[in-house]
Formats: C-alpha cells, sequence, structure tokens
C-alpha cells in the first residue's frame, strides 16, 4: 500500500505498510526516540523553524551523526512574524548542520539514517513538536522510507539554496533593517535576494497555479498557490508571485529556448511538466497556462512581456526587447 503526501512543493509517495498515526505530543516522542536509534544522517524540512526546537534535535541526537541537513522556507516574512529564528543558521554552522532554504517550501518531513520518516502538519517549532505548553495539535505518520522516496528529497535539496555566511550576512542586514523599519508591503527580500534563490523547477503541480482568473479578484482572498493567508495588496501579492513555482518555471523556460515561445509551444511544455497523476486534459493546461500569463501581466512582471503580434500569445523575455 502506498501513502501519497501532496504539498504545495513536493508530493511523496511513501511505500510499505509499516505507517502509525501520530497526535501531538505522539510526534515528539516519536521525534525522540528516532533520534536515539539514528546513527548516521537526520534531514529536517520545515516550513517554521525556532531555535529552541532545533536544540532539541541537536542535544538528542547521537554525536555518532554526521551528516545533518535542515531545509527550512526562510521567507522574511517569517522571521518578522517569530514564525521563524533568523539566528538558526548562525546555531546549523556552529552543531555542523547543513543548512538549505527554499522560499516556496511548505513540507513538513524527518527522516532518519535514509529509513524512516515522521511525516505531517508539524514545524520544528516550540509549538509544532509540542515544547511547550498550548502546542499547535498536529498529526504526522511514522512511516518507512525507500530509495525513490530519499531521490525526491535529494531532489528538493538540489533544488534549494545552502546558506554560507555571504548569504547569511546579506538576509541578516537587511531582515534587522525591515524590523525596524516595518511596512506591510516590505515583508519580502529584496531582489538582491531572491536573484540568489531560484531553484531549478523540473516538477510542477496543478495547485502550483492561481486559483483564480486575476489577481484583483484574489483581493483580500486567501491565496493557496502564494501561501498567503489574505491578498492584501497587489503589491504585496506581487512580491509573492514572483517567487511563485509556476512563475519561476516560465522564466526558466524562455531562457532555454531563447527568450521567446508561444501559447501553444508552453502549452506543450507545460503538460509534460505536470506530475499530477492523473494528468490534465489539454485545455485545461490551456486555462492554467492563460491564467499565470494574465497575472504576469496584471502584476506588471518586468522579466516578462506578454503581447499577440498576430493570432497566438506570444511571450518573451523583457531583455530580448530591443
Amino acid at each position: 500500500m502506498k501513502k501519497i503526501y501532496q504539498c504545495t512543493t513536493w508530493k511523496f509517495e511513501i511505500a510499505g505498510d509499516n505507517v502509525s498515526i501520530l497526535i501531538s505530543d505522539e510526534i515528539k516522542k516519536c521525534i525522540y526516540k528516532e533520534l536515539q536509534s539514528c546513527h548516521q544522517s537526520i534531514v529536517v524540512i520545515t516550513a517554521f523553524c525556532k531555535q529552541n526546537a532545533l536544540e532539541f534535535m541537536q542535544k538528542n541526537c547521537n554525536e555518532t551523526i554526521k551528516d545533518k541537513t535542515l531545509i527550512v522556507r526562510f521567507q522574511l516574512k517569517d522571521i518578522i512574524n517569530g514564525a521563524t529564528d533568523l539566528q538558526i543558521y548562525e546555531y546549523c554552522k556552529s552543531h555542523e548542520w547543513k543548512m538549505y532554504a527554499y522560499f516556496d517550501l511548505h513540507a513538513k518531513m524527518y527522516i532518519f539514517d535514509d529509513k524512516n520518516g515522521v511525516i505531517g502538519s508539524a514545524n520544528l517549532t516550540n509549538k509544532g513538536i509540542l515544547l511547550e505548553e498550548g502546542g499547535n495539535l498536529e498529526m504526522a505518520e511514522k512511516c518507512e522510507v525507500d530509495e525513490t522516496d530519499i531521490q525526491r528529497v535529494n531532489c528538493l535539496i538540489k533544488g534549494s539554496v545552502e546558506m554560507d555566511d555571504r548569504i547569511y550576512s546579506i538576509m541578516k542586514a537587511e531582515a534587522l533593517d525591515k524590523m525596524k523599519n516595518r511596512t506591510s508591503s516590505e515583508l519580502g527580500w529584496s531582489k538582491r535576494i531572491t536573484d540568489l534563490f531560484r531553484p531549478v523547477e523540473n516538477m510542477l503541480f496543478v495547485n502550483d497555479f492561481p486559483e483564480y482568473d486575476t489577481a484583483k479578484e484574489s483581493l483580500g482572498q486567501k491565496i493557496e498557490f502564494l501561501e498567503m493567508s489574505k491578498g492584501e495588496s497587489l503589491t504585496e501579492i506581487q512580491q509573492a508571485f514572483s517567487l511563485c513555482r509556476a512563475y519561476r518555471w516560465l522564466l526558466e523556460l524562455l531562457q532555454k529556448h531563447s527568450g521567446e515561445m508561444y501559447f501553444g509551444e508552453i502549452t506543450v511544455e507545460l503538460h509534460s511538466a505536470l506530475v499530477n497523476d492523473p494528468k490534465p486534459y489539454r485545455k485545461d493546461v490551456k486555462v492554467l497556462l492563460a491564467r499565470l500569463l494574465e497575472w504576469t501581466q496584471e502584476l506588471e512582471c518586468k522579466e516578462v512581456i506578454v503581447d499577440r503580434p498576430r493570432h497566438s500569445q506570444r511571450v518573451r523575455l523583457s531583455q530580448k526587447v530591443n
């Protein structure tokens, strides 16, 4: 029996029947037990991360473990709102954890020795794994992972950016500055930083695309594909859209095709890139692409120009324009 887990960014198919459901404090107890029996590697995939929770992982793992990996979303808004601690990079560095950032990350997964996994809703935070009273009601499943699952996790790591002193110093300076001068329109990293975080997008899901026909329709609404609880302004939406997987995929596709493609050509590429099972019909793929291009135009994304010189829409990179 296969257990299929799909989040905004990644889909995992966990093979095997040895699956147990965990609730709240059972998650922490299970993680603790796995830490005690783990000897080679730990991989933590979490949208949010607090240093106290990371310390729990470090203090309870065996000294024999040399391969420790943390993948976290590390969005500026998460840091400003207190969901993630800025200084976790410094802790990772001093305790020999490799830290990666992936701005679209929503998954929560803990993998021990490439064999056992805990996957569910629990972030590596005090409330997520119940390190304090009044924690969240979380659910997870303990399961076995196989070689295919590990390959998918490795694909996620390759698509992330490994943090180093240079990147961290830039992000730290910007985060501290924006904490002092906070406004609702300044909850995204600057272009200087986002340009460093352009992971290769080789897999897409239908829910990576806009659920509304236009960006204006999403104002004041929950925007699932952008992980926004409420779109307060087009400026805020534009900042999130410029980092979303579908838009980054479009930029990469155009770069591979000399900076210019037509609607039909992009539709064929998109149909191949979508990994939903079953795959959507071609007519539905056209709707996804039409929405993506509509949002690109409406939000005035500077990297892309959409026009119609004849009958079909043409999409091109702005730097190709003379």
